[in-house]
């Protein structure tokens, strides 16, 4: 008992240092214009490795200067629900689940038919919200722990 208590604070202590963890991120975001975002950065890195030319050229502009029918646009194109939800929709991942996972057994049916393979596409679900937080903070993986 006293092993699964010790056990269970540690898990705790480790959960709340992730926390704090992405809170000091977020906060020095802020404060400071990040160089590059997680996807960048995995990107320039799957460019490299593949021996593809790399230019990076990235500069900031004040928030004021960017036209609101393009901050609008971003928004419409990228999450249409924004402002009727509180930052996840999970009907949304829920449904991204589903059409992934039928995506895949038909990719795993054809692969048994020895049918040509085509890509799977891969459907996403997130939100805007969702979609920054992956960018800044985690890998460019595809993975339901990710989202």
């Amino acid at each position: 008992m006293k092993f699964l208590r010790r056990w269970l604070v540690m898990l705790l202590l480790g959960l709340l240092a992730l926390q704090v963890f992405f809170i000091g991120r977020i906060a020095l975001a802020v404060v400071v214009d990040p160089q590059s975002t997680t996807f960048q950065r995995s990107e320039a890195w799957r460019l490299a490795t593949e021996g593809s030319g790399l230019r990076w050229s990235q500069s900031w502009r004040p928030y004021a200067q960017i036209s609101d029918h393009l901050k609008r646009a971003v928004i419409a194109s990228e999450d249409d629900d924004f402002v009727n939800h509180d930052g996840v929709e999970w009907e949304a991942i829920e449904q991204a689940w589903q059409r992934n996972a039928a995506a895949e057994e038909a990719a795993a049916k054809r692969a048994e038919q020895n049918k040509p393979a085509r890509p799977v596409k891969i459907v996403g679900g997130s939100t805007i919200t969702q979609q920054l937080a992956k960018n800044l903070l985690l890998s460019g993986e595809r993975t339901l722990l990710r989202k």
